[in-house]
């Protein structure tokens, strides 16, 4: 019998169904809609993940796309599916129903399609496709919401030991050969750095990473204003705080200042 998307119709086979069971028979049937439970999908790194950057998933979420986790928060809810889980099926008539799956499995294998079981810590057999691991990029599923604090702890120690591999990896080439370290670059390398940096309170000492790709703070290259000290760019022909003019001539070519009168020919 097809699956019946009426959820009232669906629910009132289901009790009637189920108060015909025996106590030790299955009281989900794939018929009927069963009652569900939430499994949410987090995210503590600073990556997103997309078709874009080229992570392979599986055939349920085709077009799966999990967002960063802001920096000014430690836990980002970017998901969420239900157990059991639907998933659409032909019978042999081809006609439409719906299997319910388990979800704990499948929120797994959305983030890890290769992981056997439910261990969110498993990282063997991705050697051809270790990218595809979300979960060592800091991402998880867990039942609570919020989720507990040691399941985020656990995330972000994954992404950690996922972060300090791309790091030592970026070291020894720029050891072994610095002239190719710009074109090893990684977004994840960049995050990576950028999350030590913040972390640490100060930049990470890699010529790749402070040249090009570490963030520009707002005082950034500023100098303090000869008159009134604020930060300004050192550039700057007019003190936009106090008004002194520290370059003349591009003050007036920018238009900040008056050009003084030509003085008048005189005729004798």
């Amino acid at each position: 019998m097809p699956y019946i998307d009426r959820k009232d119709i669906a629910e009132e086979k289901a009790t009637y169904a189920n108060q015909k069971m025996t106590p030790n028979v299955l009281r989900i049937t794939d018929n009927y809609a069963p009652t569900s439970t939430p499994i949410y999908i987090y995210n503590v790194g600073p990556l997103d993940f997309g078709m874009e950057q080229g992570i392979q998933r599986v055939p349920n979420h085709p077009h799966l796309y999990i967002k960063a986790c802001p920096t000014d928060k430690e836990v980002e809810l970017v998901g969420e599916i239900s157990h059991p889980f639907p998933v659409a099926d032909f019978d042999s008539n081809g006609i439409r129903f719906t299997r319910w799956t388990n979800g704990y499995r499948e929120a797994t294998v959305m983030l890890n399609p290769q992981n056997p079981g439910l261990d969110q810590n498993w990282d063997g057999g991705n050697l051809d496709f270790p990218k595809n691991n979300l979960n060592n990029y800091g991402i998880f599923w867990s039942e609570s919401f919020p989720p507990k604090k040691e399941e985020v702890e656990l995330a972000r120690k994954r992404m950690e030991k996922t972060f300090s591999a791309e790091l030592s990896t970026m070291e020894q080439i720029e050891r072994e050969n610095p002239a190719s370290v710009k074109y090893a670059v990684t977004r994840t390398a960049i995050a990576a750095a950028n999350y030590y940096s913040n972390k640490n309170g100060e930049p990470l000492n890699f010529s790749w990473y402070n040249t090009t790709y570490r963030p520009k703070s707002e005082t950034f290259g500023k100098v303090e204003c000869e008159n009134c000290f604020n930060l300004i760019h050192p550039k700057t022909a007019k003190c936009s705080h106090c008004g002194l003019i520290r370059d003349k001539k591009r003050a007036i070519e920018l238009g900040l200042l008056e050009a003084p009168a030509k003085p008048e020919k005189t005729t004798k």
